[in-house]
């Protein structure tokens, strides 16, 4: 759902961007310097996504193959497409294979995995988490990314949007 909002307002949001502006009377640089603004983060916000997810199942992948035996190819895959799910994503990869190894009788080898999986995924989240402390550190991301849940949210769902995106 993040990525399909995020490519929306990627494809469709500079148009509604250049055309509120215009109606508010900015002139032409002004207008371009936002698209410009509008563009950079919006990349910038799916390639944190997609990098995280990515990295997440690395670490999934190589513990998998390293401590449990996995395959690794699989694993990351399937840890990089559940990684961009909030919260429990990986626990949705981690979790059923420790339970497998468990079940084959290894479980000192199913706690090591099950914990360097969640310290890996710590690590991971502490890290993204740093560097969103030194983009929040820059003038503009906050109230540029208000700005972009009010464009989204009007655009999905009309003048209650102005309410809903910001909220969301």
């Amino acid at each position: 759902l993040a990525l399909i909002a995020l490519s929306f307002l990627y494809a469709h949001g500079s148009s509604f961007l250049k055309g509120a502006m215009r109606l508010g009377g900015f002139e032409k640089s002004e207008v371009n310097s936002w698209l410009q603004l509008h563009r950079k983060i919006t990349l910038r916000l799916l390639n944190d996504t997609i990098l995280t997810s990515l990295v997440r199942g690395v670490a999934l992948g190589l513990v998998a193959n390293f401590i449990g035996g996995f395959f690794f190819l699989p694993v990351f895959f399937l840890g990089a497409f559940v990684g961009l799910v909030p919260v429990v994503g990986s626990a949705m990869v981690w979790l059923p294979l420790s339970s497998l190894v468990w079940t084959r009788g290894e479980p000192v080898t199913a706690i090591i995995m099950a914990g360097l999986s969640l310290f890996l995924n710590y690590l991971i989240s502490r890290v993204r988490a740093s560097m969103g402390r030194r983009l929040h550190e820059q003038g503009a991301w906050l109230s540029f990314m208000l700005f972009l849940g009010i464009i989204g949210g009007i655009l999905s769902y009309g003048p209650q949007g102005f309410i809903i995106g910001p909220m969301a």
